[in-house]
């Protein structure tokens, strides 16, 4: 039997929004400018367009949508000081309200799943939707990131991974 080919796929770099630890603190977008074919200057190290801080008001909720894109790793997710409340896995909410289903479905009985937790774990190809009330969280700075502290760097590097700051003002 031959092995499939994924079988000896190991990971080693990991991202926020295509990015790893510190470039997702970069409130700033970053535009990218291709190299013309005599320019030997290095390319820039990101060409993702989108900032990867999270910046939120104070009593303001917040709505993360967490995506494990690996298929061979696990991640926990946390962000010490920050509970989340889980409202959305596999693209299904966590409650089922029988009024919105088809013909009101009369004697469903409304079934709520989400729970409040301070960290998440996600399989690969798994999502997670939570929401993050800010009501009674002073402000501050509160990092997010992954407890698997191997993927704290990327590959032999000192920096990268799955790590980025919420900012509550």
């Amino acid at each position: 039997v031959q092995p499939l080919p994924f079988e000896s796929m190991r990971s080693t770099h990991t991202f926020i929004n295509g990015r790893g630890y510190p470039d997702t603190l970069n409130q700033a977008t970053t535009t990218f400018d291709p190299p013309v074919p005599d320019d030997s200057a290095p390319l820039p190290e990101s060409s993702q367009p989108n900032p990867s801080l999270v910046v939120v008001q104070r009593g303001q909720r917040l709505l993360l949508r967490l995506s494990n894109l690996s298929v061979v790793d696990y991640f926990t997710v946390t962000a010490l000081g920050l509970d989340f409340r889980v409202v959305g896995a596999g693209a299904s909410q966590t409650r089922t309200d029988p009024a919105r289903l088809p013909g009101g479905l009369p004697g469903v009985v409304t079934k709520n799943w989400s729970h409040r937790t301070n960290s998440v774990t996600l399989g690969g190809g798994e999502a997670v939707d939570v929401i993050v009330d800010t009501d009674r969280v002073p402000a501050g700075i509160y990092t997010f990131y992954t407890t698997n502290l191997q993927y704290l760097s990327n590959g032999s590097e000192d920096r990268g991974g799955i790590m980025t700051h919420i900012v509550v003002q």
